[in-house]
């Protein structure tokens, strides 16, 4: 079973897109006007990036054959005592992860992809901090996001739920388009 992902949420009023949610190997997009199908290329890009997505290499990537793995050092990495560790794979990524040595959390996340047609390099970081357990779970509250050294995004949360019971039904294209302020295309 495909598990559920919500995928970016927008500004409404100044777009006219509200959300996209993406589940297994389907997505739609919630517009003002209505409820659509996410085209091929979107979906196939939200894959692409969720292959390479953290959260997906330590929980279900790890155990794939074609990985490698070198110990990179130690360093001070946003002034914790950290280890580099490298994961490469056969898809040209080399995923970077420096590892809080007192916390064993992640502090820093690096991507590092090479296009097979131009051979150009591009880096993509993201940074953890101020974690916080919840439910049980260590859990950051801030997280900045870089691409090529530039930040993109960085988000600061007040607070975190885990299992909070949501059905798998609410990831839909029938869930969405029974909102009852939106219209169906």
């Amino acid at each position: 079973m495909p598990i559920p992902i919500i995928g970016s949420i927008g500004d409404i009023s100044k777009t006219g897109h509200l959300i996209d949610v993406f589940n297994g190997d389907q997505g739609w997009t919630l517009e003002k006007g209505g409820v659509s199908d996410e085209d091929a290329a979107t979906i196939a890009a939200f894959q692409a990036g969720l292959k390479i997505s953290f959260e997906t290499l330590v929980r279900r990537r790890l155990s794939e054959s074609d990985l490698e793995y070198r110990y990179r050092g130690e360093d001070v990495v946003d002034l914790k005592q950290s280890d580099w560790v490298e994961i490469t794979d056969t898809d040209q990524h080399a995923f970077r992860i420096a590892v809080d040595r007192g916390t064993h959390l992640p502090v820093r996340y690096v991507v590092i992809s090479m296009d097979p047609n131009t051979g150009e390099q591009s880096q993509e970081t993201t940074i953890y901090s101020n974690w916080h357990v919840i439910d049980g779970i260590e859990t950051p509250f801030d997280i900045s996001r870089e691409h090529d050294n530039r930040r993109v995004t960085q988000n600061f949360y007040y607070g975190c739920k885990y299992n909070t019971g949501l059905s798998p039904e609410l990831f839909t294209k029938a869930s969405l388009k029974g909102h009852p302020k939106i219209k169906s295309k």
